[in-house]
C-alpha cells in the first residue's frame, strides 16, 4: 500500500514549478512536472472512487442520517430524508450494502422488521461527512450572508434603496 505521504507534493516540488525558468532548462523543469503529475495521479483516482461509492443524491444523507442516529428502519429512514422515495431508498441501501458500509438486519418480528445500520468500514467515512457538514454550514452561511448584502455596501436593514446582491461572485 502506498503511504499517503509519498502522494502529496511537497512544498519544495510546488516552489520548484512556481520558480521562474529562465534560469533553469526546460528538461529539469519538464521533469519536475512530470513528477508532480505523477504524485497526483494517484490522488485523482482515489477521489474518484470515492466519488463513486458516494454518488447521487442520496447516499451521502443516508450515512449521515445513519452516523448520527445509530440503527435505524427503513420508514424511519425515508420519513427523515426528505424527499427520498422508498424505491430509491431501498436501491441505495442495496448498494451501501453491497459496498460493506451498511448492514441490514431483518428482525424475526410481525410484520418483520429490517433494520439499517453502519459497518465499522461505514463508521470509517466518519470524518469525512463531518468536514461535509461542517463546510455545508459555512458554505450556508456565507450564501445567506451574501444574500443580504445591498450592492452599494450600505445595511439594507436601515433604509438602502439599492437592490440586493444576487450574484455571489467565485
Amino acid at each position: 500500500m502506498i503511504e499517503n505521504a509519498t502522494l502529496t507534493p511537497t512544498d519544495h516540488h510546488r516552489k520548484k514549478l512556481i520558480e521562474p525558468t529562465a534560469n533553469k532548462g526546460t528538461a529539469d523543469n519538464k521533469d519536475e512536472e512530470k513528477e508532480l503529475h505523477a504524485l497526483c495521479k494517484p490522488r485523482l483516482r482515489a477521489i474518484h472512487d470515492t466519488m463513486d461509492l458516494l454518488s447521487g443524491k442520496w447516499k451521502v444523507a443516508i450515512i449521515g442520517y445513519l452516523h448520527t442516529m445509530g440503527k435505524c428502519r427503513f420508514m424511519q429512514l425515508q420519513r427523515n430524508i426528505e424527499g427520498i422515495g422508498a424505491k430509491m431508498l431501498s436501491k441505495e441501501l442495496k448498494d451501501l450494502e453491497i459496498n460493506e458500509l451498511v448492514t441490514r438486519t431483518v428482525l424475526h418480528t410481525r410484520p418483520v422488521t429490517v433494520e439499517y445500520e453502519l459497518t465499522d468500514y461505514g463508521k470509517t467515512l466518519q470524518n469525512i461527512i463531518n468536514e461535509l457538514c461542517s463546510w455545508g454550514f459555512k458554505h450556508r452561511e456565507r450564501i445567506l450572508k451574501k444574500q443580504t448584502e445591498c450592492s452599494c455596501g450600505e445595511d439594507p436593514e436601515f433604509g438602502c434603496e439599492a437592490p440586493k446582491a444576487t450574484k455571489i461572485a467565485g
